[in-house]
């Protein structure tokens, strides 16, 4: 690829997607470049001045070496390299391995989870409390992440911003432009495009007038009215009613739970809601107890993990979606609770 597309450029940027480290879903932009400083200014300028170094001790990154953004200077030395990598945070490594550690005793022992009778219904209210925490952490970050680009969008057309990138843009074309009125028409031209795509990133993260529900901006806060009028719907015995769980497709992922109470009325797709008995979490258990037992969605691979303490604990991406139990044999289950 570099040897193809990039060995023709000027300047070439580079975003190198991670998972991993730091908080769950939130994106470090870590420089990834050689010590320079001028690199990194570069690099602050392109994508805001969140941009954390190994090199100075900002990122949550330790010092590495033999990264492959560095075939960058070999393979494409005319350009001006510059580049980050984007970490995102999933979860603590310790959850995810007792995660992968409870998937595969499941496997192998599927007849424990029966024998032990671990499993009773979820009360609908827990699980709307859950999702409309989670929304509004969603929205509260998405807020937060477009008002830092907008106000970096602001610094970077600041009078002081395009003077200062007149002037470098200047002194590097220089070295290619001798002609002084062809100079300047290319650099009022890359003025130009400087302001229009500032505009059309601000009209980016405009409100739309439109409600879609998959739209950024809609979707989540669609889903938010959606949880919160069914849990003030609710009275006190409704809340604790066993809940069964779907997905609403006019919504993206993480937008599309919904719940139902279980029974005559819930939608055909309706699956039921188990969770561990409270009386198994007291810390009190034999020697032979459980020790790990997970929770899982049925198309994906996340839940809630028990490693036989006093709570449970979330595993992966996902652990405010659907607690189901992958591989259970459902049709048992619902003639066991009279369902």
């Amino acid at each position: 690829m570099l040897q193809e597309h990039g060995t023709k450029c000027r300047q070439l940027g580079w975003i190198d997607l991670h998972t991993g480290l730091g908080p769950n879903g939130v994106g470090e932009r870590i420089f990834a470049c050689q010590d320079d400083a001028a690199a990194l200014a570069r690099a602050r300028r392109w994508w805001g001045p969140g941009v954390t170094s190994i090199y100075d001790g900002t990122s949550s990154s330790a010092m590495l070496s033999g990264l492959m953004w560095m075939g960058a200077y070999q393979e494409c030395p005319q350009a001006e390299y510059t580049g980050i990598a984007l970490e995102y945070g999933t979860q603590p490594l310790p959850e995810i391995v007792m995660s992968l550690r409870a998937e595969q005793w499941m496997e192998n022992h599927p007849e424990d989870v029966y024998k032990r009778q671990a499993l009773t219904p979820a009360p609908i209210a827990a699980l709307l409390e859950t999702d409309i925490a989670f929304q509004r952490k969603t929205i509260a970050d998405l807020e937060r992440g477009w008002g830092n680009s907008l106000r970096e969008l602001d610094a970077s057309m600041t009078p002081q911003a395009i003077t200062a990138r007149r002037a470098e843009r200047e002194a590097h074309w220089q070295k290619e432009t001798r002609d002084s009125a062809a100079l300047e028409r290319r650099l009022d031209a890359a003025a130009r495009t400087d302001e229009a795509d500032t505009q059309r990133q601000r009209e980016r993260m405009s409100v739309p007038t439109t409600q879609d529900p998959r739209s950024l901006y809609w979707g989540p806060r669609l889903a938010l009215q959606a949880l919160e009028q069914q849990l003030a719907r609710l009275d006190a015995t409704g809340r604790q009613a066993a809940a069964c769980g779907w997905r609403d497709t006019t919504f993206h992922p993480g937008q599309d739970v919904r719940w139902a109470v279980a029974g005559a009325g819930a939608p055909a797709n309706c699956l039921p809601m188990v969770q561990i008995r409270a009386d198994l979490l007291t810390g009190a258990r034999k020697p032979d107890e459980v020790l790990i037992f997970i929770a899982w969605l049925s198309e994906e691979h996340c839940g809630l993990v028990w490693p036989g303490d006093a709570g449970l604990r979330g595993s992966l991406r996902c652990a405010h979606h659907l607690p189901l139990l992958r591989g259970i044999d459902w049709a048992a289950l619902r003639q066991s609770w009279g369902w």
